[in-house]
């Protein structure tokens, strides 16, 4: 029997005239499966970033602007990423993470000095959805995100799965 090898390529395109045309193509770092895509300009030099979400890791791409993408950063966690989302939380003008994942726990992380780095909280739970947005209209960013809980891990022994939203309150 014949092991099946393949490899994953996330390809970034430009459409502006009409057609397709291949401007980048990013390998995933470590060859895990990619599942979710975010873009944004994490830090501010007005070049639109990659943060991909996967099978084992979280990875970054800052775009150096001339069209090139360049890993500068990868999840400490190994785990599935199913999704994140990528918002100025902190309000310093850069983009934030927020990554849900299958270890129990949603991972929030601040964009500082080139990387991200981990926000302690207290919001354990598996999760596979988050959005972040100003649910109250208070002026500060809301995280919504999905909590499930395994069977043997609740009360009813029944899976739970529940949305909760928190206010986010980043201060150094």
């Amino acid at each position: 029997m014949s092991k099946i090898s393949y490899e994953f390529f996330i390809h970034i395109y430009d459409v502006s005239t009409g057609a397709f045309v291949l401007d980048a193509s990013l390998t995933p770092a470590l060859q895990d499966t990619p599942y979710d895509i975010q873009l944004g300009d994490v830090e501010g030099d007005g070049d639109t970033d990659v943060l991909v979400m996967g099978a084992g890791y979280a990875w970054l791409y800052l775009s150096d602007g001339a069209g090139d993408y360049v890993l500068s950063w990868i999840s400490p966690e190994y785990t599935t990423y199913f999704q994140g989302a990528l918002d100025d939380i902190d309000g310093d003008g850069d983009l934030d993470s927020v990554l849900p994942s299958d270890i129990q726990q949603t991972s929030i992380y601040r964009y500082q000095g080139g990387s991200f780095v981990p926000v302690s909280h207290h919001y354990l739970g598996q999760g596979q959805a988050v959005d972040v947005f100003d649910f109250n209209n208070d002026g500060q960013k809301d995280l919504v995100f999905t909590k499930f809980e395994n069977l043997g891990a609740t009360l009813t022994n029944k899976n739970t799965c529940t949305t909760y939203i928190a206010t986010l309150s980043c201060q150094d």
